[in-house]
């Protein structure tokens, strides 16, 4: 089952901006029903990243959402670390957040879900070790609510600069080198580096489009790959290497597509 999260005051792009709002309701998109989130309890000062997921425990049937809040620092540390950060989590059912921790990483972007795998929700994070500029897969245990550091792939060359994703119900990551190609990595055994695995590589010369950032959805019976990129929904055939645009008739303009197992019982 997967539920939608929603964020005010901007209803009208409910997954994206959510400095300064709050995640207002989660629903379960086949049944209709929904479930009213508590304001989370967030530190006094205006915020400057926002970072949420939504999780689930199927031994337990819990569900839970994680907000993590970065705050610029009054005061900035002898490791230059400028952020001071607040970690929140509800659980559905609970009448409150639970506000006990902090993260100890800089997690990147503001999407309204880490890629849930293994029961941990997952970001990349970026920071400095030394004066080195470092890249790496930070997971939080939803069941012990504590983070930590997830094996990344090891690319041919350059930064580490990927999106993750679940793919094949592997946790995945997208690396793209800009105007030259998108390589897709799948890590078939969970924890385990040396089973990350490239998956497919999608040259652009080779489909004549230059592709930008895309996100893996799903691999269709016939064995294409759907993506998104952007306001557009893509199908990679892997045996062809050819790439179409798959028109949706009443597609807005800016979505985010979720894959999700449909069901009509609700927590």
């Amino acid at each position: 089952m997967k539920f939608f999260m929603v964020s005010s005051p901007k209803p009208q792009f409910p997954f994206t901006e959510l400095v300064g709002t709050y995640l207002t309701h989660i629903l379960n998109p086949c049944s209709g029903d929904f479930v009213f989130l508590p304001n989370p309890i967030r530190d006094l000062g205006d915020p400057v990243n926002v970072v949420v997921g939504f999780g689930f425990l199927p031994k337990r049937n819990v569900y839970k959402v994680v907000e993590i809040v970065y705050y610029r620092r009054e005061i900035v540390r002898d490791d230059n670390d400028d952020l001071r950060s607040g970690v929140c989590v509800y659980t559905i059912g609970d009448d409150s957040w639970r506000c006990n921790n902090s993260s100890p990483y800089s997690l990147r972007g503001r999407d309204l879900s880490g890629a849930c795998v293994n029961e941990a929700l997952h970001w990349v994070s970026s920071g400095y070790d030394g004066p080195k500029l470092v890249d790496q897969i930070v997971g939080f245990d939803l069941e012990n609510e504590v983070f930590g550091v997830i094996p990344h792939p090891d690319f041919d060359s350059g930064r580490l600069n990927y999106t993750l994703g679940v793919l094949q119900g592997c946790l995945s990551a997208t690396r793209r080198k800009c105007q030259d190609y998108v390589e897709i990595w799948v890590m078939k055994d969970y924890g385990v580096k040396e089973l990350w695995t490239k998956r497919l590589k999608i040259v652009c010369s080779e489909v004549g489009l230059i592709i930008g950032a895309v996100q893996p959805l799903f691999f269709q019976r016939n064995g294409e790959l759907m993506l998104q990129h952007g306001g557009t929904l893509l199908c990679y055939n892997p045996l062809t290497k050819t790439l179409r645009e798959l028109r949706i008739s009443g597609m807005p303009r800016s979505f985010k597509a979720v894959v999700h197992v449909g069901s009509l019982v609700s927590p």
